[in-house]
């Protein structure tokens, strides 16, 4: 680097700021930091994919969406294009999602299909593949909240619930390696209906059991509010037996003469 009368440094002239062997040699060790690695082609690949997402619907809450930076891609447009295991998807995750270590690397490994999966794979749930939020129902414009997201006024099941033992129970007879909100239990006879959401994908399931998980008496059903408190839907009491009474009337009613 040649330097004037004043002693200070001057770049050669005919080249211009940025390009190699204009910069001064670094002290540290590693890897020149001027030197920037070749950028991955699926910029292409998801400018197409962004263009295929505007002929669809925009995700609405509850859906299944794909966050690419900026970009929100509902599922049908992933599943389109991809189908359900394609390495390019997974590079995008990389591209967008990753360290810049990891990006740095995946210029070197664009074809190591075994590579990208083992980095795609801890960024898929949360951050690239991600469940539309519904809106707070309380972050509205006016003062006044709307009618759904008024409190309970049904009156509160008055016994102890344990919604850790029934939630646990929903895992039991759905999948086990899942988790489960449950949210409304009924006893009819022998068989308790238990209803839950699936904290993940947030489908409701049920399923019938004849464990009495939640200790109703046949007729009950509760339900569990936006409170976190059980509320009683219905509590009809099993008909009682006929009294002697009743029975020795109904009896002789029926007698033959």
């Amino acid at each position: 680097m040649s330097t004037d009368r004043n002693n200070r440094s001057h770049r050669p002239k005919g080249l211009p700021q940025g390009v190699a062997g204009t910069f001064e040699p670094g002290t540290g060790a590693g890897p020149d930091p001027d030197v920037r690695p070749p950028e991955p082609p699926d910029r292409i690949e998801l400018m197409e994919l962004e263009r295929l997402a505007r002929t669809m619907p925009a995700p609405a809450p509850g859906d299944i969406a794909w966050r690419f930076g900026e970009h929100t891609i509902p599922q049908q447009a992933i599943d389109m294009r991809y189908g359900r295991d394609d390495i390019r998807l997974q590079r995008l995750v990389i591209l967008t999602h990753a360290d810049e270590d990891t990006r740095r690397m995946l210029a070197v490994h664009m074809h190591d299909h075994d590579w990208i999966r083992s980095h795609a794979t801890p960024l898929f749930k949360d951050r690239a593949c991600v469940i539309i939020p519904r809106p707070d129902p309380w972050e509205t414009t006016g003062t006044n909240p709307p009618a759904d997201a008024m409190p309970d006024t049904r009156p509160v099941w008055p016994h102890p619930v344990d919604t850790d033992l029934i939630a646990e129970d929903c895992a039991a007879h759905l999948d086990i390696r899942r988790s489960y909100t449950p949210t409304r239990v009924s006893r009819t006879g022998n068989e308790t209906h238990v209803e839950c959401v699936d904290d993940t994908t947030h489908a409701r399931r049920s399923y019938r059991t004849e464990s009495n998980i939640a200790h109703l008496p046949d007729g009950a059903c509760i339900e569990q509010a936006a409170d976190e408190r059980w509320h009683v839907v219905h509590d009809d009491p099993p008909l009682p037996p006929p009294t002697p009474r009743r029975q020795a009337a109904r009896t002789r009613r029926h007698a033959p003469a």
